[in-house]
Protein backbone atom coordinates (compact mmCIF):
# COMPACT_ATOMS: atom_id res chain seq x y z
CA UNK A 1 0.00 0.00 0.00
CA UNK A 2 1.18 3.53 -0.66
CA UNK A 3 0.04 7.14 -0.79
CA UNK A 4 1.05 9.97 -3.13
CA UNK A 5 0.61 13.38 -1.52
CA UNK A 6 1.09 16.33 -3.86
CA UNK A 7 2.69 19.51 -2.59
CA UNK A 8 0.66 22.71 -2.47
CA UNK A 9 0.86 25.35 -5.24
CA UNK A 10 3.10 26.65 -6.58
CA UNK A 11 5.04 23.39 -6.02
CA UNK A 12 2.21 21.10 -7.13
CA UNK A 13 4.28 19.57 -9.93
CA UNK A 14 6.07 17.59 -7.19
CA UNK A 15 4.64 14.35 -5.82
CA UNK A 16 6.00 12.05 -3.11
CA UNK A 17 5.30 8.34 -2.71
CA UNK A 18 4.95 7.22 0.88
CA UNK A 19 5.04 3.44 1.24
CA UNK A 20 3.33 1.47 3.99
CA UNK A 21 -0.01 1.37 5.73
CA UNK A 22 0.31 4.80 7.35
CA UNK A 23 1.11 8.32 6.18
CA UNK A 24 4.24 8.31 8.31
CA UNK A 25 5.88 5.53 6.28
CA UNK A 26 9.11 6.04 4.35
CA UNK A 27 9.26 8.21 1.22
CA UNK A 28 10.25 5.76 -1.52
CA UNK A 29 9.72 7.86 -4.65
CA UNK A 30 9.87 11.49 -5.70
CA UNK A 31 8.21 12.75 -8.92
CA UNK A 32 8.81 16.04 -10.73
CA UNK A 33 6.97 17.19 -13.81
CA UNK A 34 3.80 16.60 -15.72
CA UNK A 35 4.12 20.04 -17.24
CA UNK A 36 1.87 19.26 -20.21
CA UNK A 37 -1.31 20.50 -18.51
CA UNK A 38 -2.56 23.73 -20.14
CA UNK A 39 -1.16 26.77 -18.38
CA UNK A 40 0.95 24.71 -15.96
CA UNK A 41 4.53 25.84 -15.52
CA UNK A 42 7.32 24.38 -13.43
CA UNK A 43 8.48 26.33 -10.41
CA UNK A 44 12.24 26.31 -10.57
CA UNK A 45 14.00 23.60 -12.49
CA UNK A 46 14.95 20.61 -10.33
CA UNK A 47 17.72 18.53 -11.88
CA UNK A 48 19.22 15.11 -11.29
CA UNK A 49 22.76 14.58 -10.06
CA UNK A 50 23.86 14.49 -13.71
CA UNK A 51 22.13 17.79 -14.51
CA UNK A 52 19.03 16.51 -16.36
CA UNK A 53 15.71 18.27 -15.81
CA UNK A 54 12.18 18.50 -17.18
CA UNK A 55 12.30 20.03 -20.67
CA UNK A 56 15.67 18.50 -21.57
CA UNK A 57 16.05 16.17 -24.55
CA UNK A 58 16.34 12.39 -24.67
CA UNK A 59 19.79 12.98 -26.17
CA UNK A 60 20.83 14.88 -23.03
CA UNK A 61 19.67 11.96 -20.84
CA UNK A 62 21.65 9.50 -22.99
CA UNK A 63 24.82 11.60 -22.78
CA UNK A 64 24.45 12.35 -19.06
CA UNK A 65 23.96 8.67 -18.22
CA UNK A 66 26.05 7.17 -21.01
CA UNK A 67 25.79 3.40 -21.28
CA UNK A 68 23.22 3.16 -18.44
CA UNK A 69 19.95 4.12 -20.18
CA UNK A 70 17.30 1.50 -20.94
CA UNK A 71 14.66 2.83 -23.36
CA UNK A 72 11.12 1.47 -23.71
CA UNK A 73 7.97 2.77 -25.41
CA UNK A 74 5.64 4.97 -23.37
CA UNK A 75 2.44 3.21 -22.31
CA UNK A 76 0.15 6.21 -22.88
CA UNK A 77 2.00 8.67 -25.14
CA UNK A 78 2.37 7.50 -28.73
CA UNK A 79 5.95 8.19 -29.77
CA UNK A 80 7.01 8.90 -26.19
CA UNK A 81 9.48 6.86 -24.17
CA UNK A 82 10.56 5.80 -20.72
CA UNK A 83 14.30 6.18 -20.18
CA UNK A 84 15.36 4.23 -17.10
CA UNK A 85 18.70 4.66 -15.37
CA UNK A 86 19.62 2.16 -12.67
CA UNK A 87 21.90 3.12 -9.83
CA UNK A 88 25.51 2.07 -9.94
CA UNK A 89 26.86 -1.15 -8.41
CA UNK A 90 27.67 0.62 -5.16
CA UNK A 91 23.97 1.20 -4.44
CA UNK A 92 22.59 -1.76 -2.48
CA UNK A 93 19.09 -0.22 -2.24
CA UNK A 94 18.49 -0.64 -5.96
CA UNK A 95 17.41 2.87 -6.86
CA UNK A 96 16.38 4.10 -10.29
CA UNK A 97 15.53 7.26 -12.19
CA UNK A 98 12.82 7.12 -14.87
CA UNK A 99 12.47 9.94 -17.39
CA UNK A 100 9.22 10.15 -19.37
CA UNK A 101 9.40 11.84 -22.76
CA UNK A 102 6.90 13.17 -25.28
CA UNK A 103 6.81 12.37 -29.03
CA UNK A 104 9.39 15.08 -29.82
CA UNK A 105 11.86 13.65 -27.31
CA UNK A 106 11.52 16.19 -24.49
CA UNK A 107 11.52 15.08 -20.84
CA UNK A 108 8.04 15.72 -19.40
CA UNK A 109 8.55 14.15 -15.98
CA UNK A 110 11.14 12.49 -13.80
CA UNK A 111 10.53 9.96 -11.06
CA UNK A 112 13.23 8.57 -8.83
CA UNK A 113 13.52 6.37 -5.80
CA UNK A 114 13.57 2.68 -4.94
CA UNK A 115 13.58 0.75 -8.19
CA UNK A 116 10.24 -1.04 -7.66
CA UNK A 117 8.46 2.23 -6.89
CA UNK A 118 10.25 4.25 -9.58
CA UNK A 119 9.25 1.71 -12.23
CA UNK A 120 5.55 1.81 -11.24
CA UNK A 121 3.92 3.59 -14.19
CA UNK A 122 0.62 4.07 -12.38
CA UNK A 123 2.19 5.17 -9.10
CA UNK A 124 0.06 3.91 -6.22
CA UNK A 125 -2.83 2.81 -8.44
Amino acid sequence: MCFQPRLAPPYDTVTLMVTGTRWDGPITRFDVGYVTAPGKKMVGSPRTDAGVGVGDSEAHVKVAYSGRVKISPHTYVVGGHYLEVLAGPGDPAGTAIVFETDPVGKVTSIRMGHREQAEAIEGCS
